[in-house]
């Protein structure tokens, strides 16, 4: 839990969205455990955006997959 903000899940902000990184507390677990296979992190944090904190992270859409992925982030050095 972010101490400052009392809220269980702290998320990064980027590209006009709220996504992981994310720290989740404890008491979030059992709704991430309980999350459908092909659903991520994401889902828990839209549905609950009432207990998020918030950090602004603009290379958060910065996305690193593959190599090629890889390739592409070190052309922007």
């Amino acid at each position: 839990m972010r101490e400052d903000s009392g809220k269980p899940i702290v998320a990064s902000r980027y590209a006009r969205t709220l996504g992981v990184p994310a720290l989740f507390d404890r008491t979030c677990f059992e709704a991430l455990l309980a999350l459908p296979d092909e659903s991520g992190a994401k889902t828990l944090i839209d549905s609950r955006a009432g207990d998020v904190a918030e950090i602004e992270f603009e290379h958060g859409a910065i996305d690193i997959d593959t190599p090629a992925d890889l390739e592409r982030v070190n052309e922007l050095k």
